[in-house]
């Protein structure tokens, strides 16, 4: 009986396609076949793939500051930490690249930020500042916390802040 299921299960396309997938590494070979030593775990939390990809670039990169590589291990130890710290879709994608496609943490990087791009949220301009009124029945303290909350994400003069404060009310 279990010569039976084992034959069923190997013969299977599909398990032989999946483990082919997850065999295959889309880093260069000058990255995949080096061993890196990593004396301090990060701390971070791992990217699955359906939020700002900038932010969690950003993590990562204050993660890696703190985890001292040598410095002839540091692209290596950053690509292979990074592939380490994806889950889900964000994984997928991972093994989805094709082989030997990534050189540098820096491909990486550039190949992650495109694909995830449709996630990255937008900063606020000086045109949102400009653009803001107060509502018909907002209060106006409701609308100054609202306006001093557009005004911290950019930098803008004080007058023109004032300004634009002035035009809104």
């Amino acid at each position: 009986m279990s010569q039976k299921v084992h034959q069923a299960t190997s013969s299977t396309p599909e398990l032989e396609q999946i483990l082919e997938k997850n065999q295959k590494t889309p880093f260069a070979v000058h990255i995949s076949n080096v061993s890196v030593r990593h004396d301090n775990k990060i701390k971070l939390k791992s990217y699955e793939g359906n939020t700002d990809p900038q932010q969690f670039l950003s993590s990562f990169s204050v993660a890696t500051q703190r985890d001292h590589f040598h410095p002839s291990e540091a692209e290596v130890g950053k690509c292979q930490l990074f592939s380490e710290h994806l889950t889900r879709a964000a994984l997928n994608w991972f093994f989805d690249l094709p082989a030997n496609s990534i050189g540098s943490f820096l491909e990486l990087s550039i190949a992650f930020l495109k694909h995830y791009s449709m996630y990255i949220e937008r900063g606020t301009t000086h045109a949102d500042l400009w653009t803001m009124a107060q509502g018909p029945k907002e209060p106006l303290r409701t609308f100054i916390d609202r306006f001093k909350a557009v005004v911290s994400h950019i930098a803008v003069p004080d007058e023109a802040a004032i300004s634009a404060l002035r035009n809104a009310v």
